[in-house]
């Protein structure tokens, strides 16, 4: 059993112990909250990552996927400009052939006189002029088909030149829009190579992030952790003062009725006492008497 000294040394360190405990508790809690915080903070970039890494990997095959359209693009101009080249080659010898037609057989430019009637014929159906003026006309548009006829051994060739030329003209249109084509693709390309390379350092920084946010996470959890085996380990030392505290009490309850039972019991053997001699019994006796013999049976 222990002493009044000892009593009040283990209630003050039950006290203290308490006191720690509630301390440790407050920690604990703030730890967890921090903990759960860090990793939060650690699950919401990693969802952050994966989905950039998505888009990153979308923008890259778009962007190689455009690459290749614009070199498969960039071919079809390149066949697109050959053949216009050769087309104005193929020109370029027909007007050879026409001026030596018509060097050969002394005659003009019939694509020359063919304009010259159109413009005379014009003027005459647009512009007022005295008879004799439009007759001089006429007689002007008369010969010059006549050289137009005559210029007949060249139309064969000047012809080929006009449908050529409309040809060029088709193929210029067509490589214009191919080039267009081209700077377009190029152009998103470049642009899906520029979110690519954005992307990558985003990812990087993302990543550095992600790293701290998850050491931070570790070095709280372990904190965590520590806090908690001194929590357990101050509980079981107040689980101990208290069990010895109780135990003290019992001891000292169990102590008192002993002592109790004991002046019951010399109460008891001295109203018997009192009966053998005879001697008048008190009711205080009897209270007494009853008292014992009821602890008897408990």
């Amino acid at each position: 059993m222990l002493t009044s000294e000892e009593k009040r040394d283990l209630h003050s360190s039950i006290s203290s112990k308490e006191n720690e405990v509630r301390a440790l508790r407050d920690e604990l809690n703030r730890l967890n909250q921090d903990k759960e915080s860090w990793f939060k903070k650690k699950s919401e970039i990693s969802a952050q990552i994966k989905g950039l890494i998505s888009s990153l990997y979308s923008n890259r095959d778009m962007r190689n996927t455009l690459t290749k359209e614009v070199r498969e693009i960039k071919s079809l101009r390149d066949v697109q400009n050959k053949e216009i080249r050769e087309h104005i080659i193929l020109i370029k010898d027909l007007e050879k052939q026409k001026l030596t037609a018509l060097k050969k057989h002394n005659l003009q430019d019939p694509s020359g006189i063919l304009k010259r009637i159109n413009d005379i014929e014009n003027k005459i159906e647009t512009e007022p002029m005295l008879f004799e003026k439009e007759k001089e006309l006429m007689k002007k548009i008369k010969e010059l088909k006549k050289q137009y006829k005559d210029a007949s051994a060249v139309s064969g060739i000047v012809e080929k030149i006009g449908t050529i030329s409309s040809e060029i003209n088709g193929l210029k249109q067509k490589a214009q829009k191919t080039h267009r084509d081209v700077q377009a693709k190029a152009k998103e390309s470049q642009e899906r190579h520029e979110e690519v390379i954005g992307a990558s350092g985003g990812l990087k920084e993302l990543r550095r992030k992600e790293e701290e946010a998850f050491s931070k996470f570790k070095e709280v959890k372990a904190k965590f952790v520590e806090t908690n085996e001194k929590l357990r380990k101050a509980l079981d030392e107040l689980n101990r003062m208290n069990a010895r505290l109780g135990k003290d009490k019992k001891e000292t309850s169990s102590m008192r009725e002993d002592r109790a039972m004991m002046s019951l019991q010399e109460k008891k053997n001295s109203v018997e006492e009192k009966i053998r001699k005879r001697v008048k019994i008190t009711t205080e006796d009897i209270l007494a008497f009853q008292e014992a013999e009821k602890k008897k049976f408990l």
